[in-house]
């Protein structure tokens, strides 16, 4: 039995403050900028009706995650999943320089993407990567009705620990 009912908010937001002062007088600037996607169950625009999500640990080396072939993943509930878009991506790299065997190691840090065997293509191009250093995140959304499709030839989101060994939570949003 699919899922029947999901709400979603993924909320970005960011506050700065600068200062710069002298003698006379203190310059302060400051900005604040928030962004927040919203999803409830259904397949159109705005909408998503499944979820998966892991808190792996990878090895030096690489892995695919087939977000296509029933039964590589399973929801929260155990039920087999084929996603044919991609709403949402989440990765947050939870290495540390004190985690596991890799105290005071400070290349914790994950690949994201790359050229590979039926890639899951989220950026513009399969060789495109993105650089995930310890403790940061990862977090992408669409709202449009395309989404990041997923098929038999664009399934596999390759994650890559590069040079030690790395704990990372995921979370993929997308319709079936």
């Amino acid at each position: 039995m699919a899922l029947t009912a999901l709400t979603m908010k993924v909320f970005h937001q960011l506050t700065l403050s600068t200062e710069r002062g002298n003698d006379l007088n203190a310059t302060k600037e400051s900005i604040s900028l928030a962004h927040t996607f919203e999803a409830v169950f259904g397949t159109s625009i705005g909408q998503a009706d499944e979820i998966w999500y892991d808190r792996r640990i990878l090895a030096v080396g690489s892995e695919d995650i087939n977000l296509f072939d029933s039964g590589t993943l399973v929801n929260p509930y155990g039920e087999a999943i084929t996603f044919s878009k991609i709403r949402g991506l989440i990765i947050i790299n939870r290495s540390t320089l004190t985690w596991g065997a890799h105290t005071g190691n400070t290349s914790n840090a994950i690949k994201i993407g790359a050229a590979g065997a039926n890639i899951f293509v989220f950026l513009s191009d399969s060789s495109d990567i993105i650089i995930l250093d310890y403790a940061s995140a990862l977090m992408l959304t669409v709202n449009s009705s395309q989404g990041w499709p997923v098929n038999a030839g664009a399934k596999n989101l390759k994650i890559d620990a590069i040079t030690a060994e790395a704990l990372y939570d995921i979370v993929v949003i997308g319709i079936t």
